[in-house]
């Protein structure tokens, strides 16, 4: 079974911009829910979701000035945390503890 999830940036809440500077963006991914089987699939998985964070943070951020791009981090931070908190996939889970020590 192939599944769907909406990997978005709330730009505005997250950067701390005004609302009119930035837009709210977002990327779909699919995966097969066969992935979050194996350790090697999750971890697929988990890739997909990093770089669709990295994708619709950068383009919900201005990257002209070092704190925007400070903020777009925080932003694919936050992207990829509650992805996987919605994927609720064990192996994911613990995939993503440990890329964040």
């Amino acid at each position: 079974m192939i599944r769907t999830l909406t990997i978005a940036a709330f730009a505005a809440g997250t950067l701390a911009l005004p609302a009119a500077a930035v837009e709210d963006v977002s990327i779909n991914i699919a995966y097969p829910a066969e992935l979050l089987e194996t350790d090697t699939g999750a971890k697929t998985v988990y890739e997909e979701i990093s770089d669709a964070a990295e994708e619709v943070c950068e383009q919900s951020s201005p990257t002209a000035r070092l704190r925007y791009m400070l903020a777009s981090k925080k932003c694919e931070a936050e992207a990829i945390d509650t992805a996987v908190t919605r994927i609720d996939a064990p192996r994911l889970t613990a995939i993503h503890a440990a890329a964040n020590g």
